[in-house]
């Protein structure tokens, strides 16, 4: 199979059938860099010739699906650890997940902030593709919140927060992530969130360019993604409502084991709230899960919610707010990354 991702400063090919684009640089199915930097924690640089599989040593398995795994890995030539995200091409195929998965790099390519993983590099070979990411050893907030059933709401409100600044500097860079839910957030070992797993994300899309495309985990998907009306970044903002809702209380409002009921529900069932909870988070929350699109928070009106009050939004976009809670990360059992096969159809 002659199939390679192309190096970054050439354009994609989607044309080629049935296998991902070829570079036309490229002679050979050898493992290839797609990116020409590969800044470490120290300033170090891990050599950007012929970088691929063998430059790490796998050190465990944190993470499988349908996919492929994530590696916890030491870079030979450095030796930092790293998360290493290898994917099956021929499951890629089979799955049509080929341009998600271009989009996912070229959008990690694109992206630095504190509050996004970070991708180093990426390569291939004959079979597999590797992402390189910094490794979060704090866990997914999906393991936290179920280890303790719900948040109170100083942590929900932290959290939430800096949602809110990641989804800001990505809608500001035309990409929407459109699986939000506990298992992409990762925590830090400082405490702090790191957004991860764009396998869904859309980019280019600003205030007059929508998309169509059903997709992500149902219980967190706006209605409009549901019925396959048209939406743009407001549909993250239901996800987010949907999240607080799922923090405070240890569970979404509406959920089913039967996936069309589980729509029905999401597109009509009256959104019940905690009668002990605050009158700034009943507001907000009705202003998130908000099923008119044209009512629905923007970003200017959540930062400037009474139920963010007291948030220094600039000290926590420079990490100079601390967080609520550390994580025990030296015996932490978790799973860095859950790949799985999301449901999806175009």
């Amino acid at each position: 199979m002659d199939c390679h991702f192309p190096h970054a400063p050439f354009e994609m090919d989607l044309g080629v059938s049935g296998g991902f684009p070829v570079d036309p640089h490229d002679h050979g199915c050898e493992s290839q860099s797609s990116d020409s930097e590969f800044d470490c924690e120290e300033g170090q640089q891990i050599p950007t010739y012929r970088r691929g599989f063998d430059d790490f040593i796998t050190l465990k398995t944190v993470g499988e699906g349908a996919y492929g795994k994530v590696f916890q890995v030491r870079c030979k030539s450095n030796g930092k650890i790293y998360a290493m995200k290898v994917l099956k091409k021929e499951h890629l195929l089979k799955q049509d997940a080929i341009l998600s998965t271009i989009t996912e790099r070229d959008i990690l390519v694109k992206v630095k902030h504190s509050l996004v993983i970070p991708l180093y590099a990426s390569f291939q070979n004959d079979t597999h593709v590797g992402f390189i990411m910094q490794f979060i050893n704090g866990g997914q907030l999906f393991f936290h919140l179920r280890e303790q059933a719900m948040f109170n709401e100083e942590r929900a409100t932290f959290y939430v927060a800096e949602l809110v600044l990641a989804l800001e500097y990505l809608h500001s860079e035309g990409i929407i992530h459109r699986d939000l839910k506990p298992e992409n957030i990762l925590i830090g070992r400082t405490g702090h969130i790191v957004l991860t797993d764009f396998g869904l994300a859309k980019d280019k899309i600003d205030e007059h360019t929508k998309t169509r495309t059903w997709c992500g985990t149902i219980e967190y998907m706006s209605p409009q993604m549901i019925k396959g009306d048209p939406y743009g970044k407001e549909t993250d903002w239901w996800s987010v409502g949907i999240l607080l809702y799922d923090m405070l209380n240890g569970r979404p409002p509406w959920r089913h084991g039967n996936k069309a009921k589980l729509q029905e529900m999401i597109l009509a069932k009256k959104l019940v709230l905690n009668k002990l909870w605050r009158a700034p988070t009943h507001n907000i929350l009705k202003g998130l899960i908000q099923r008119d699109v044209d009512k629905r928070l923007t970003v200017s009106q959540i930062k400037a919610h009474p139920f963010f009050k007291g948030i220094d939004w600039e000290g926590l976009n420079t990490g100079k707010i601390a967080a609520p809670f550390i994580p025990p990360t030296v015996c932490l059992p978790f799973v860095f990354l859950k790949l799985y096969v999301a449901t999806r159809t175009t």
